[in-house]
């Protein structure tokens, strides 16, 4: 990305052009006011609030700190200033505007490894039935728990019994053994 960086009276010319480079393995991995470095030519240029707009000088021109103090440029060209103003009246983060092309996964939807059930639980001298509010991963036969997690379970109960919560070790999801 090029930017203009304006010089003051140690160089004889008043702007000069820097190319801004980052190593590879930023790559998709910064942001900010140089961009987010991922090669894509689209959304870009993004103000602080994530708009995406047509030219890094309006880019740049966002960024602009609004106290008279520190690096704040005493007047920003008008010009400029209008057409930062009509290119993010109605702004739409670049989030919004770009979708990804990967599909919604739910972690909780039933694969081929893994399906969800309620825990019962069963106390035969009460002749009692307990069962979990929430939905517990069960490894389907061929597949393993990829980990193991504590999770606090609440149970409703029936009969004699009094509702509880407890904490029981379950798979996080299930993957091919």
């Amino acid at each position: 990305m090029l930017m203009q960086a304006n010089w003051k009276k140690t160089n004889k010319k008043p702007c000069r052009w820097r190319k801004l480079t980052a190593p590879k393995y930023l790559r998709g991995r910064t942001c900010g006011v140089c961009g987010d470095f991922n090669q894509e030519v689209a959304g870009e240029f993004k103000t602080p609030q994530r708009c995406a707009v047509s030219e890094g000088e309006l880019m740049a021109a966002s960024f602009k700190l609004s106290s008279s103090k520190g690096c704040s440029a005493s007047n920003m060209d008008d010009k400029i200033s209008r057409r930062l103003k009509k290119e993010t009246e109605t702004c739409q983060s670049i989030d919004q505007q770009y979708h990804t092309h990967l599909p919604e996964y739910d972690t909780n939807a039933p694969t081929k490894c893994t399906r969800f059930k309620k825990l019962t639980l069963e106390d035969v001298s009460t002749k009692g039935q307990c069962e979990s509010v929430e939905l517990n991963a069960i490894c389907q036969p061929g597949c393993k728990p990829f980990m193991m997690i504590s999770k606090p379970f609440t149970f409703k109960c029936q009969g004699d019994l009094q509702d509880f919560v407890s904490s029981i070790t379950v798979p996080s999801y299930c993957i091919a053994a």
